[in-house]
């Protein structure tokens, strides 16, 4: 069975580039658009890894990591944003993301990540 990846960004070309990527890797892929979204589809499908963008209409992403991490303590978040603003970075390593990837993000850098993510859980 191929791995599950969640992508949460709320712009759709950002979407469609992570997706191609990673489809071209093999793995299979559910969306986001939103926080709401990304908590209604992990609930779901509940995805080996979750790519999560930082700056969303209405939340910002470490409130979404929050409340995915409220769902499932175990959840592997791999940001991929286009910020670098240090709050947003510090919080996201606090809350113990896998990676935090600047946009454009770099296929080899997230393909990686999600590589050493997966094999945490021996997926």
């Amino acid at each position: 069975m191929r791995p599950l990846i969640l992508i949460v960004d709320d712009t759709p070309l950002a979407r469609t580039t992570l997706r191609r990527t990673l489809e071209q890797r093999g793995y299979s892929i559910v969306e986001a658009g939103s926080t709401e979204e990304a908590i209604r589809v992990y609930q779901e499908e509940w995805p080996d890894v979750v790519t999560m963008d930082m700056l969303m209409d209405g939340h910002n992403g470490l409130i979404a990591i929050q409340l995915l991490q409220r769902l499932d303590h175990k959840a592997k978040i791999i940001v991929c944003s286009a910020t670098s603003d240090r709050s947003f970075v510090s919080g996201a390593a606090t809350l113990g993301v896998e990676a935090y990837l600047n946009k454009p993000v770099d296929p080899e850098r997230l393909l990686a990540a999600i590589d050493k993510a997966l094999a945490k859980t021996g997926t």
